[in-house]
């Protein structure tokens, strides 16, 4: 009796010790369940978005997370400030970026678990809504009682479509924007409306692959100044003359002519002292034509200076300019500089050109008189313009190897061009032949859609889109491709005319179909593409 009472207390005993242990286990476990939930923090990530990644219009903000079940919320910031709170999967947001400027900006996507942990995730992105900004200079558009113009741009999408316009006006900042273009690249088209004694003329250049969010330098047709540095005049006397001759006088960039008959000129200079070059002709007889040259020294502002030009003595160098069969005119125009890379102090000592009835034709020049020179050469055939800039060269024609292939079917113009070049132009022309479209294309295997035409030009003399009339293959030293035209215009002041400053080499080669009315074009009636100066 004793024993089983001694065993019933040992069960009772067992009992109790089992059921404390039990409490002690259960209060172990859930201690270790809330350090299980300490140490795992929720975890947030962009799943459609990376550091620096530049964005636009409307923005979709996506989000991810490693255990979506735990999660309570997620608070999305754009730059500190709350955009939206999201519940439940999938953690999806949507932001209107033009909301904010262009340029960095912070995301923040803070998450929050059951348990009341948080972590956050923050990267900057790029904005860039700004297709592309332009600043129109003061005196970009003439403004005169009988000259007017008027000026626009477009851009448009990779299927020809309008995805911004403006008109704009002189000294304009100008920024095109699209909602609903989400494109990286587009076509960029200036016009240029020229209306003179009720006669309108229109230019009209296209540029492709432009990134969004640059800027632009538009075609600027500043006037051609005759002086770039005008310092005064020079009053020259001249005497030592020789019968039978006359004389060419040049002083930096002006120039005139004097013989026994006219002993006097005054010449403006650009440099104060300057120099005097004099060439020496022959009028008359077999060896007719220029014959010696001196060059003076110390000629000054003001000064009556005699000039004796029995001094001019010294021989020419003479090379000869063979050209091409079928050449139907040629011309050379020479600059010397007495400072080598200084392009301001500029003397045209010569200018010779031939006719069709002979293909080669003598140059002169001082020879090491000026330490540099620039030639610009220029011939025409029945097929091609071909011009030439290049520095120390007098005469050299240098072939490029330049060959395309244009089409136009399905509304799209399809072509292939192969040189040693850096891009080329394509030329269209209106039915009246007073208005043209200039295509600045890329070399290679390209495909350019039609175009459309913004409404509020409907009524201007626009070209038609379509096979052009003539192209041109262009070759600059300090271009190698498109892209370099591209960031040499964003840097410039008047855009591609820069390309031509002197001192620029450069080679265009234009090759010549049929214009609408049947025939070809002459130089008398030649366009350059680039060039837009008004002399």
């Amino acid at each position: 009796m004793l024993y089983l009472k001694t065993l019933q207390k040992a069960q009772n005993y067992c009992a109790i010790f089992l059921v404390i242990s039990s409490l002690f286990l259960i209060q172990a476990c859930g201690d270790d369940d809330d350090g299980l939930k300490d140490a795992n923090q929720p975890e947030v990530s962009f799943t459609n978005m990376s550091e620096n990644m530049s964005v636009w219009n409307t923005v979709n903000i996506s989000l991810d997370t490693k255990d979506s079940k735990s999660i309570s919320s997620i608070e999305v910031f754009i730059d500190g400030n709350l955009l939206t709170t999201l519940t439940s999967a999938p953690f999806e947001a949507s932001w209107d970026s033009n909301t904010v400027p262009d340029g960095t900006h912070n995301i923040k996507a803070v998450v929050s678990d059951q348990a009341g942990n948080k972590t956050e995730k923050e990267i900057k992105i790029n904005v860039q809504n700004k297709l592309v900004t332009i600043q129109i200079a003061a005196d970009q558009l003439y403004q005169e009682e009988q000259y007017q113009e008027r000026g626009f741009v477009f851009l448009s999408d990779e299927n020809g479509n309008v995805v911004a316009f403006t008109e704009y006006k002189n000294g304009n900042n100008v920024t095109l924007k699209s909602s609903t273009f989400n494109g990286t690249k587009f076509y960029l088209t200036e016009v240029l409306a020229e209306v003179e004694d009720n006669y309108e003329y229109l230019r009209m250049w296209t540029f492709g692959e432009i990134e969004r969010g640059k800027n632009w330098v538009l075609f600027n047709a500043e006037e051609e100044k005759e002086i770039d540095s005008y310092v005064g005049d020079a009053n020259l006397n001249f005497n030592g003359m020789l019968e039978n001759y006359s004389y060419n006088i040049y002083s930096s960039d002006d120039q005139t002519q004097v013989d026994e008959l006219n002993s006097t000129a005054t010449l403006r200079l650009s440099k104060n002292p300057s120099k005097l070059y004099v060439m020496k002709y022959l009028l008359s007889g077999e060896m007719s034509g220029p014959v010696g040259y001196k060059l003076f020294s110390n000629i000054i502002v003001g000064e009556n200076a005699p000039i004796n030009l029995s001094q001019v003595t010294q021989p020419l160098t003479k090379i000869t300019a063979n050209l091409p069969e079928g050449t139907l005119y040629s011309s050379v125009e020479l600059t010397a500089y007495p400072t080598v890379n200084d392009y301001s102090d500029k003397y045209r000592i010569g200018y010779y050109s031939s006719g069709s009835e002979k293909l080669s034709y003598d140059i002169y020049y001082p020879g090491a008189a000026f330490p540099a020179y620039f030639s610009d050469f220029y011939y025409e055939t029945e097929d091609i313009f071909y011009e030439r800039g290049v520095t120390n060269k007098i005469f050299e024609i240098k072939n490029i190897g330049e060959s395309a292939n244009f089409s136009f079917t399905d509304s799209k113009l399809n072509y292939s061009a192969s040189g040693e070049f850096d891009f080329l132009t394509a030329q269209l022309e209106s039915d009246s032949e007073s208005s043209e479209w200039i295509l600045i294309l890329p070399k290679g295997n390209q495909t350019i859609p039609q175009l459309k035409i913004p409404q509020e030009l409907n009524n201007l003399d626009i070209p038609t889109f379509g096979t052009p009339h003539d192209y041109t293959f262009h070759e600059f030293d300090n271009l190698t491709n498109y892209d370099d035209l591209k960031n040499f215009i964003r840097n410039s002041t008047r855009s591609a005319d820069e390309l031509y400053a002197e001192g620029h080499n450069y080679i265009d080669v234009t090759h010549k179909s049929q214009s609408k009315n049947g025939r070809k074009s002459k130089n008398s009636e030649r366009k350059h593409p680039l060039r837009t100066t008004k002399n």
